[in-house]
């Protein structure tokens, strides 16, 4: 038996019965297509003709990706994969309060730090002397001196607590901090492979040395990476393009001074181990001319490592008022923050 069909009001055909239900398994006859056998008088639906035949549903088209689209796909994963591998530990407060609550217990460890730092480098400072009771006079003037330093230091590091934490920067959007810290895991791989590999010459002194300029690097990409509602604040319709360009530079100081501010007891503690296990190693005859290049660079370093508040304090501040005078300058838009 034949039939014909009818496609958009044309009819095609005649076809036998077994092509008519290929067809309609292949999705081009639905059950609702006009068909009438060869003869007959009256089309009727499909499904009404084959009631013991039903059309299959045809899968959608396959749609094809783009290269743009796909490359927009890698990008969302790399930056799903880097926001997951350097978000904050879990241990660190999410809200203001909790953070400068956090700092200020960090300014009594970082003025004891400085006081242990001041120690060490005197005892270090006695040692190379090379006279009798060098270390012992070092010590003390350490003690006495440390205890200076550390009231200090203290005073200045809750000033940058407010500083740093409390005045975020404002910017347009969180992209500029997080392709900074993408750039810095760069920098930091090659400053700590070169760094490490100078350093290991000097011994243990130079190996600590050498982790005084990598630590702050990993610390610098963190806050990179969780920019957001730390250390800046996303606001788009606040800033103008030539202030978010000024504001950008304005980041990149609060980031450096943060990671330094956050790891002053670290860096100062290993900043003096370093200068102290140098001149050791020069007082016993082991450390020669590499003890002696490393014992140059630690002396002058540790002593401004110890002021490290005090330094950053003042970076952070000259460094934001040059800014804040280019801004008076050019006369660049947009609300000043």
């Amino acid at each position: 038996m034949r039939y014909y069909y009818s496609i958009k009001g044309e009819a095609k055909g005649p076809v036998e019965e077994e092509e008519l239900d290929a067809l309609a398994e292949e999705g081009v006859i639905k059950t609702n297509t006009p068909v009438i056998e060869v003869g007959g008088k009256e089309w009727s639906r499909y499904s009404s003709l084959r009631p013991g035949k039903e059309t299959i549903p045809q899968p959608p088209p396959i749609q094809k990706t783009s290269v743009m689209e796909k490359l927009f796909y890698v990008n969302t994963w790399v930056d799903k994969v880097i926001a997951k591998i350097f978000r904050f530990p879990s241990f660190i407060p999410k809200d203001y309060e909790g953070r400068m609550q956090g700092m200020e217990k960090m300014a009594n460890v970082t003025a004891l730090a400085i006081w242990v730092s001041a120690i060490f480098a005197g005892m270090g400072v006695g040692s190379a002397s090379g006279e009798a009771g060098g270390l012992v006079g070092g010590a003390i003037g350490g003690v006495i001196y440390g205890f200076v330093a550390q009231y200090i230091a203290y005073q200045f590091y809750l000033m940058l607590n407010s500083l740093i934490i409390g005045q975020p920067v404002v910017l347009s959007s969180s992209r500029f901090p997080k392709l900074m810290g993408i750039l810095m895991t760069a920098v930091t791989l090659i400053v700590a492979i070169a760094t490490l590999a100078m350093a290991a010459k000097g011994g243990v002194g130079g190996i600590l040395l050498a982790l005084c300029a990598v630590l702050p690097c990993v610390v610098l990409i963190y806050l990179c990476m969780n920019a957001e509602g730390v250390l800046v604040r996303v606001s788009p319709g606040e800033v103008s393009p030539g202030r978010e360009f000024n504001n950008c530079l304005k980041f990149n100081v609060r980031a450096i001074c943060a990671a330094v501010h956050l790891l002053t007891p670290v860096i100062s503690v290993l900043a003096a181990l370093s200068l102290f296990f140098t001149t050791l190693s020069m007082h016993s005859g082991s450390g020669g001319l590499a003890s002696l290049g490393i014992l140059t660079v630690a002396g002058p370093v540790v002593v401004g490592l110890i002021h490290l508040p005090i330094v950053t304090w003042l970076f952070l501040c000259l460094s934001s008022w040059l800014l804040d005078l280019l801004d008076s300058i050019f006369s660049l838009g947009g609300v000043k923050k």
